[in-house]
């Protein structure tokens, strides 16, 4: 006796009829969809090894450090894992930087008078601090998707960075950092 093919129906394993040989004859779309909801359809990342620094008490982009995908379907999701290694003018200020899509901050809090949203602060610290951004973003389009980070100083002047100290002399003791996005798409 000659063995069915099954297929997976989302809920429970099915048989074929003899005379159906692949997907399409048993399932409808809806069927596939469901099929492979919550797959992982592509993975890209950007990687920063490079400095960058900025004075300016508004957000700038950093640069070397975004990624663009262009999601298969309209329903998928995109799971943003951000990492950047940041410091403010040690001893001086603070600032803060933010997750965007293009545009739009993305994973920030939310607007209340003066405050401004923002994914992370940063501090006047002797060192770098590694920011964590995780985020699941629905960008609902087809259309190709940039995912980067921005940061600010809180006060024009003072030096925020990414991937160094402030104090950044040439000594053994002196670090450099790396910093990365990644995205991966999920069909919903």
């Amino acid at each position: 006796m000659a063995k069915k093919a099954r297929v997976y129906d989302g809920t429970a394993w099915q048989e074929l009829a003899s005379a159906q040989t692949d997907l399409t004859a048993y399932s409808t779309t809806a069927q596939i969809a469901t099929l492979l909801s919550g797959s992982v359809k592509q993975v890209l990342s950007t990687t920063k090894t490079d400095t960058f620094t900025t004075t300016s008490n508004t957000f700038v982009d950093v640069t070397g450090l975004s990624v663009t995908i262009t999601p298969t379907s309209a329903t998928s999701k995109i799971l943003v894992i951000g990492q950047i290694v940041v410091q403010g003018a040690y001893g001086a200020d603070n600032g803060m930087g933010r997750l965007m899509r293009d545009s739009t901050a993305i994973s920030v809090g939310a607007a209340a008078g003066s405050r401004i949203p923002a994914s992370f602060g940063i501090d006047a610290a002797p060192v770098g601090q590694t920011q964590i951004v995780p985020f699941l973003d629905s960008p609902a389009t087809t259309s190709a998707v940039t995912y980067k980070f921005q940061i600010r100083a809180n006060t024009s002047g003072y030096t925020m960075c990414v991937n160094r100290n402030s104090n950044d002399t040439d000594a053994s003791t002196t670090p450099r950092y790396a910093s990365s996005i990644t995205v991966v798409e999920v069909l919903a």
